[in-house]
């Protein structure tokens, strides 16, 4: 009995202490005497360490909590703002060190974070600020939208132009933008950035796109007192960093007076083409007047070298011949002047004998060159090839001034033609004439003005030699145009030296072949007996010109109008009809005109050349467009008319 009450007793005070661990007392323990049973004194034991493990985690508990609490202290000072706030790191907890060590660490980490967002902050509103500064001091009127279209940027063009501050209209949208501008509320330009271009158009009179930019050309009748005002607008949109559109800028650019300085310039260009038009019709006009009767007398002069002469006559006709040859070249350089200053004056290429070409040109200067005594010595290399494709008559007027010019300045001594192949590539080659002369020379001032239209070394020189001062500047502007160059070697009292350059082409059938020293000759065989109708006004050029060609054994007859002449072609046939262009009643193209409507249908085609003293650029093709078949020139020089002839009725 009375070891079960012992027992009862163990058990009583290992239930006590269990009750206060259970409610925290962690120094409760269970004392048993020696009276005590062996297996309860074990138990007792076991719970005492049990319950000093126990009252060890408990203050490790409590120690960790303390240390936890002040970091937690810690982490709200850092989450509201104060960043000097630093967690225990020599807490007798390990763990709670550890986490002292790393809340320091990423306090540190998050300094160095916000700095660089302040200094990103910083440099960000840096360039906000110079952006607006930009776009503040931008010379075209300029607004800049967000994406909900409210003004956030207002430049004092903007501001000078409508009157409005910037102030006003900051963050302003639902098209209130456009009060100050339009004087109601209407879209601008940016807001059409997604609309059909149709749409666009009905609210600006010009528009394009250029990618995702908007140009466009408004006219504000409410500007300039209500004179209104024309205004350039270019409207762009903006976007973030992530792509999307977060607004748009538009400028927005006042051009009145460059409309005006526009409707000014076209106006003075058309008084310009007015006044060129006006020019060529006075050279077309003074063309006819000059050459009909130009063409008479060479016609007559013509006419006499068929009559019996004396040697007194002969000289008096040759003088004649010279005068109207001279006066007819003084023509031909103003008219070309004029063609190479309004650009048209073109160039026909075709293949041409080298050697004869010149040798053409030194026989018309050959009787001048013997009247003033003056030796003529002329070089050209053997090496040369036979035939060149370029503009002849071009090339032999360039050669026929210069030669002229020698012979003109020169009164004794002689002239030097040059020629020499300067280089060859493939199919193409480089020419240089050179042409010197003994003759009065000039001085270095005036070597480039020479060049000039109307330019002569002096006007002395223009009084004692005549001439027009045309003939170089026509030469440099025909080799410029043939891709050449032209230039002058002088010295004043000696002579002087004039250099052309000219490129051409040898055709493959032509490669390998020179020059031939045989003198050539171009043959003149001349069609007769043919019925020709000259259709001509002029009274003496009818009769002079019907009595060449029937000297030439045509048989001809003559008409003064054009009614007349479609009458005669009506009633006959005729193998050719020689049609003046200007004439009473009813003129040349018009004749022509109705001539090739009766023939369409019929089997029946008859060549008609025309006959103007219009010697203008595009003359030829605009007569050849009208239905003539054929075209010479006033006055008429009777070996062209005779190949004209036969080449419009050979065809």
């Amino acid at each position: 009995m009375a070891d079960d009450r012992l027992q009862d007793d163990g058990f009583d005070m290992i239930y006590a202490m269990l009750d206060r661990l259970a409610t925290g007392d962690a120094k409760a323990r269970v004392r048993c005497g020696n009276d005590c049973d062996r297996r309860m004194l074990l138990l007792a034991e076991r719970l005492n360490v049990m319950a000093d493990n126990l009252e060890q985690a408990v203050n490790e508990s409590r120690e960790m909590a303390s240390g936890l609490g002040e970091h937690y202290d810690v982490l709200n000072r850092i989450a509201a703002g104060d960043f000097s706030a630093r967690a225990n790191e020599s807490s007798a907890n390990g763990v709670v060190s550890r986490l002292g060590i790393l809340i320091n660490r990423g306090t540190e980490r998050l300094l160095g974070t916000l700095e660089e967002l302040r200094r990103a902050d910083d440099a960000l509103q840096a360039a906000y600020d110079k952006v607006r500064d930009v776009i503040k001091f931008l010379p075209d009127a300029t607004l800049v939208v967000d994406r909900e279209h409210r003004v956030i940027a207002w430049n004092r063009a903007l501001e000078e132009l409508t009157g409005t501050s910037e102030a006003a209209m900051l963050g302003r949208g639902d098209y209130a933008y456009a009060i100050p501008f339009y004087g109601y509320k209407r879209p601008f330009l940016f807001d059409f950035f997604d609309a059909a271009l149709n749409e666009i158009t009905a609210n600006y009179a010009v528009v394009k796109r250029c990618g995702e930019t908007l140009l466009a050309e408004s006219f504000v009748a409410e500007f300039r007192g209500g004179q209104g005002a024309h205004f350039w607008i270019s409207a762009s949109p903006l976007y973030d960093h992530s792509g999307r559109r977060a607004g748009a800028i538009e400028s927005i650019r006042d051009i009145t007076e460059r409309k005006r300085a526009d409707r000014e310039l076209q106006e003075a260009k058309e008084r310009a083409e007015a006044a060129s038009r006006a020019k060529s019709e006075f050279l077309a006009n003074m063309s006819h007047e000059i050459r009909t009767p130009m063409n008479g007398i060479i016609s007559m002069v013509q006419l006499l070298r068929y009559t019996p002469l004396s040697q007194e006559q002969q000289d008096y006709l040759e003088s004649m011949e010279i005068s109207s040859r001279n006066l007819l070249f003084i023509i031909n350089d103003i008219l070309d002047i004029s063609k190479v200053e309004a650009g048209k004056l073109d160039l026909e290429y075709a293949d041409f004998p080298l050697r004869r070409s010149i040798e053409e040109v030194v026989t018309t200067q050959v009787a001048h060159i013997r009247q003033k005594r003056l030796e003529l010595q002329v070089s050209i290399p053997d090496d040369l090839p036979e035939v060149i494709n370029g503009d002849a008559m071009r090339f032999k007027q360039i050669l026929l001034n210069l030669l002229g010019n020698a012979i003109k300045f020169t009164e004794q001594g002689g002239i030097r033609l040059e020629v020499t192949l300067v280089s060859r590539r493939d199919s193409t080659i480089l020419l240089r004439l050179a042409v010197a002369d003994s003759g009065i020379g000039m001085a270095p001032e005036v070597m480039e003005r020479i060049f000039a239209p109307f330019e002569q070394a002096d006007t002395s020189t223009t009084r004692r030699y005549g001439g027009t001062g045309l003939g170089l500047s026509i030469c440099r502007r025909l080799a410029d145009l043939m891709g050449g160059r032209i230039w002058a070697e002088s010295t004043a009292g000696t002579g002087s030296t004039f250099y052309v350059e000219l490129p051409f082409t040898i055709h493959a059938r032509y490669q390998g072949h020179v020059m031939n020293n045989e003198p050539t000759f171009i043959p003149t065989c001349e069609a007769s007996g043919m019925k020709l109708l000259i259709a001509e006004d002029n009274a003496i050029n009818a009769r002079s010109l019907a009595a060449i060609l029937t000297r030439l054994g045509h048989h001809v007859d003559t008409v003064d109008d054009g009614r007349k002449a479609f009458d005669a072609w009506y009633d006959r046939r005729w193998d050719c009809i020689l049609m003046d262009v200007q004439m009473p009643v009813l003129d040349g193209i018009a004749a022509t005109r109705m001539i090739r409507q009766e023939e369409v249908g019929m089997e029946l085609h008859t060549p008609i050349i025309a006959l103007t003293a219009h010697a203008l650029q595009g003359d030829r093709e605009r007569l050849l467009a009208e239905g003539f078949d054929g075209y010479v020139a006033k006055p008429v020089d009777i070996e062209v008319l005779a190949s004209e002839l036969r080449r419009v009725v050979g065809e």
